[in-house]
């Protein structure tokens, strides 16, 4: 393992380099999702409100939510929420619930915006109505701060078998979840881990897990971040931490390596939405081999200029070739001890102090 001497803040301020996160962990602030369950809305809404109408709910709903998640003592929230005693009435999780459901119907979760009708046919994802979980364990191999780390794996999307694994509902996943919770205690179960595949096919179907949750679990939101806007205004108010790859420097080698259009512009829009919202984010660059400049500098360069220098970001060795990759001249060996070396050299010179090789 090639290594540098310096000290790794992660293990020493983890406040500073995760505080939403922290903080849920020693019990001194809400997890977003609870949070959510807390702003109500003022006009009832059903299947029949037209969706641009759950729009406008939804953006007047998460001004408030951003006003209240930033105080510091949720004491207050209590409080100025309590006050409202139809314990019936429709939150702003309900309509993430209901807006997720829609879009199900025409759905442009993913930046791919393939349209599918999902409730009745697979999308360009692989995946239906029913989200197939094809494990659900304790992972120990996550970064320090998470394990263990409660993985909840779909099928489907990314995995090449769809049609692997169990159809649960939401109420048994989120029973499951709570047992694993009550079970191990915090220190034995620090959060819930939603990854596949990627979740985001998932969406819908997680935010009503989400909703039967009453525990104080943090949410990790494990994915590429190839997803659309819309989806980033659901997320908005439900994650407390995402762990995001970032795998391209550039549009070019996206399309080239994993057929996405606009990588650069549509994971960058991401995270910095994701930033917005104050949750949250520890990045994962996996160093390709013919990469380095095109990819591994770039994308440390772009993280430190904006998402800034004390960014959590794991600089990752592992890379094989697998599946097809073995087909593609760039991608079909494993790294080089040069490549390793630049690789580090480019990541400490672009300015980022929070990283580790991985």
């Amino acid at each position: 393992m090639i290594s540098f001497e310096r000290k790794i803040k992660f293990t020493t301020n983890l406040k500073e380099t995760l505080p939403l996160y922290t903080n849920i962990l020693r019990g001194k602030q809400k997890c977003t999702y609870q949070l959510s369950k807390e702003i109500y809305v003022k006009e009832p809404f059903d299947s029949s409100t037209p969706l641009e109408k759950l729009w406008e709910f939804h953006k007047i709903l998460m001004i408030k939510f951003h006003s209240i998640q930033d105080k510091t003592i949720n004491n207050e929230i209590q409080e100025d929420q309590n006050t409202n005693t139809n314990k019936k009435q429709q939150t702003l999780l309900d309509l993430k619930c209901e807006i997720g459901d829609r879009i199900l119907r025409n759905c442009i979760l993913c930046e791919n915006r393939c349209e599918k009708d999902r409730k009745t046919k697979k999308g360009k994802c692989k995946v239906g109505i029913s989200p197939r979980i094809s494990s659900i364990f304790l992972h120990h191999g996550e970064e320090p701060e998470l394990v263990p780390s409660l993985t909840i794996f779909f099928s489907g999307y990314i995995s090449q078998n769809s049609l692997n694994g169990q159809i649960m509902d939401p109420i048994e996943l989120a029973n499951t979840i709570q047992k694993y919770f009550k079970r191990c205690g915090k220190r034995g179960m620090r959060n819930m881990n939603w990854v596949g595949g990627d979740p985001i096919p998932n969406l819908p179907f997680i935010l009503h897990v989400l909703h039967d949750i009453k525990e104080n679990i943090p949410c990790v939101w494990n994915s590429n971040m190839y997803h659309s806007e819309e989806a980033s205004q659901l997320l908005d108010g439900v994650v407390d931490l995402y762990l995001s790859d970032l795998k391209y420097g550039s549009d070019k080698c996206g399309k080239m390596l994993s057929k996405r259009r606009n990588y650069c512009s549509v994971i960058h829009r991401n995270l910095l939405q994701a930033q917005k919202s104050g949750a949250d984010i520890l990045i994962r660059h996996l160093v390709l081999p013919t990469h380095i400049n095109c990819c591994t500098k770039e994308c440390a360069r772009w993280v430190a200029q904006n998402l800034g220098i004390s960014t959590r970001y794991n600089l990752m060795f592992q890379y094989r070739p697998c599946y097809k990759a073995s087909q593609i001249e760039d991608i079909n060996r494993k790294l080089t001890l040069e490549e390793r070396k630049k690789a580090l050299k480019v990541t400490q010179e672009s300015g980022l102090i929070n990283f580790v090789e991985w």
